[in-house]
């Protein structure tokens, strides 16, 4: 599952607060199905939002997060 984290097209955005609600409600989702699917956020990934993103709100899996600018 790729959760985009910030608006199309527009460079330099913060990442929307509500994204990683989504992807956290998606991780349990698997969860109770028992699912080994990866979850990647994409936008505005940098080294201050990883771990917010894999310990914090999000819980993207770690593998699969990334940014065009990384």
């Amino acid at each position: 599952m790729l959760k985009l984290t910030v608006d199309l097209g527009y460079s330099g955005q913060t990442i929307k607060p509500k994204a990683f609600a989504s992807i956290r409600r998606f991780r349990e989702a698997l969860q109770r199905e028992e699912l080994d699917i990866g979850r990647q956020a994409d936008g505005n990934v940098n080294a201050l939002t990883i771990p917010e993103m894999v310990r914090g709100r999000g819980h993207a899996d770690r593998r699969h997060i990334r940014s065009a600018s990384m």
